[in-house]
């Protein structure tokens, strides 16, 4: 689980670890950052908000139907670049965990 002040990219080196026997997006044990995406009740989440805020913007006008744990969908192929930015790379992840 994610705290509400944390990322969606602080969790995707565990996610890439699970999902790597059932997925060929990656290759030679290497995510292909470009492509992995979450989402929730069909909308695209903005990696770069905190957990909070995305949790947040989704129960906006639906309080009564809040359950936890929140379960999100991760997507290897297909990313909806029109929706929202994209996730660059491996460096980026750092970059991103590292910030307090």
């Amino acid at each position: 689980m994610l705290p509400r002040q944390g990322y969606l990219t602080s969790c995707i080196e565990d996610v890439k670890k699970h999902f790597e026997a059932y997925t060929s997006s990656f290759g030679k044990g290497t995510a292909d950052y470009e492509n992995i995406w979450f989402e929730y009740n069909d909308v695209p989440l903005r990696w770069h908000l905190p957990v909070g805020v995305l949790f947040d913007m989704a129960h906006l006008h639906n309080e009564t139907d809040i359950e936890l744990p929140w379960k999100v969908i991760v997507h290897f192929q297909t990313f909806p670049s029109e929706k929202i930015v994209r996730f660059a790379s491996e460096m980026m992840l750092n970059l991103i965990i590292s910030i307090p």
